[in-house]
């Protein structure tokens, strides 16, 4: 699977996440922090 299909994934969940609204022990965090390896080890970093 490709970088960028991870990354997509991750934020796509953590979409619902957010929309949901619940509190989920952090996993928002650990996916946004996912999401930042991801885009360094890619070199495709936002900022």
């Amino acid at each position: 699977m490709k970088t960028e299909d991870k990354i997509a994934i991750r934020k796509d969940r953590l979409h619902k996440l957010i929309v949901n609204g619940k509190d989920n022990n952090g996993a928002q965090r650990r996916i946004m922090r996912e999401i930042r390896n991801l885009e360094k080890q890619s070199g495709t970093a936002t900022k």
